[in-house]
């Protein structure tokens, strides 16, 4: 999981700095974005010699050739620890040519982004994502298809003789992995199983882009991956960084950040950065806006058409939830548990039906992912009418709450 975490970072870096033959970053930095608070070093010098020992095999053509390549997934890494008190220590990395090349291509590679590495907890599901994003928008939208032995050391990182039986590899890998992926990501993973006789064979995966409308997360950050960055970049830790971009709107994080930015470049220097912005933010300190002209202030307070859909489906889709959840609180309990039990049995992600076991829909997660599955239940997908009507019900934001209203299925 933590090699996994250095070497995107290492992309990451990589990727924004450019070509170039060797990259460097404080160590500080680095420890920051993978989220990694010990003082143990020794444990990030033996994911860097992994790195530098693992190879990379790849086959190429030309007109005239069949080129066999191979080179270390990182051609080098340096812990560079100056002797003098009060200088930072850095880590410097490269790439053999070819495969900066690679990674430079964003055509062949895809990027996890800072977000995705804070909501994807496994090793095997964060695998899956970094093969599945690549066919997103490949012809036929399906990866390559292998034997399932072949899978298991690439989703798990574990080399062993003997792989365990398909059953338990499906059970205990493949269904968390594509569970998590799904929940997460903008787009959906389906396990394809190919057969031979009764035993399975071989494995691919089916990749098709989620609805815009359907990519409502509620665990999900509101968030870019810069916005994280630059807090980080403040001298904030990873989780911090990521829970101080949830509480709060990202404009005012922008302004705070800008005002301590700017103050940050005067003198005398800052005593702490990261606690300098921490009191902007609270505050709500943020630079003078410049005046704008009449006619400037218009266009910038014109709504954009798509934006707004999107949040008018956002909060349709909550509104639903809403009555979903009043609908399963009106029945009584043997019915309320068969509905539960309905939905137990579509096989939700294992922390979902754990807590539903466990606390019913008392878990915020739980509560949603359940609802979600109320709702398409028992209505239709809303025509573009149903939502104009919502719209102009007292306002979308403020709609009242009924149940079920809508024709469309029932329980």
């Amino acid at each position: 999981m933590l090699v996994r975490r250095i070497f995107n970072v290492l992309v990451h870096f990589t990727m924004k700095d450019g070509d170039r033959e060797v990259y460097q970053r404080p160590l500080r930095e680095v420890m920051r974005y993978i989220d990694y608070n010990s003082n143990d070093l020794d444990r990030i010098k033996t994911h860097l010699e992994t790195m530098a020992s693992t190879p990379m095999v790849w086959d190429t053509s030309t007109d005239d050739d069949e080129i066999w390549s191979t080179a270390a997934l990182v051609a080098h890494a340096s812990i560079i620890r100056p002797k003098k008190k009060g200088l930072a220590s850095h880590l410097e990395w490269s790439f053999a040519k070819p495969i900066r090349q690679k990674l430079l291509a964003p055509k062949k590679w895809t990027q996890l982004s800072l977000v995705m590495h804070t909501k994807l907890k496994s090793g095997a599901s964060i695998a899956l994502f970094e093969i599945c994003a690549r066919y997103e928008t490949f012809p036929g939208q399906r990866t390559m298809r292998q034997p399932y032995e072949w899978w298991y050391p690439v989703l798990t990182g574990t080399r062993e003789d003997v792989v365990p039986e398909y059953k338990y590899f499906k059970r205990d890998v493949l269904r968390p992995a594509i569970a998590e992926v799904n929940m997460h990501a903008d787009f959906m993973v389906e396990l394809i199983e190919h057969r031979r006789g009764n035993k399975v064979a071989e494995l691919q995966f089916a990749v098709r882009s989620k609805p815009t409308e359907a990519i409502i997360d509620a665990d999900a950050p509101r968030f870019d991956g810069e916005l994280l960055e630059r807090v980080i970049r403040l001298g904030m830790s990873q989780a911090d960084a990521r829970a101080i971009c949830e509480k709060h709107d990202p404009p005012l994080i922008q302004a705070a950040i800008d005002y301590t930015e700017k103050r940050a470049a005067k003198q005398p220097a800052l005593d702490s950065t990261a606690a300098y912005f921490k009191t902007a933010l609270k505050k709500g300190y943020k630079e003078p806006a410049k005046a704008v002209r009449p006619h400037q202030q218009a266009a910038l307070d014109l709504p954009d058409p798509e934006a707004e859909k999107g949040r008018l489906r956002a909060a349709y889709d909550a509104n639903q939830r809403d009555q979903a959840l009043a609908y399963w609180q009106e029945l009584n309990s043997e019915p309320a548990q068969e509905l539960i039990t309905e939905f137990l049995a579509t096989e939700p992600p294992r922390v979902i039906a754990r807590a539903i076991k466990k606390d019913r829909l008392e878990s915020m997660s739980a509560r949603t992912a359940f609802t979600e599955w109320l709702a398409a239940k028992l209505w239709t997908e809303p025509t573009t009418d149903d939502l104009l009507k919502f719209a102009l019900k007292d306002g979308y934001s403020d709609a009242a709450v009924g149940y079920p209203a809508r024709t469309g299925r029932t329980a």
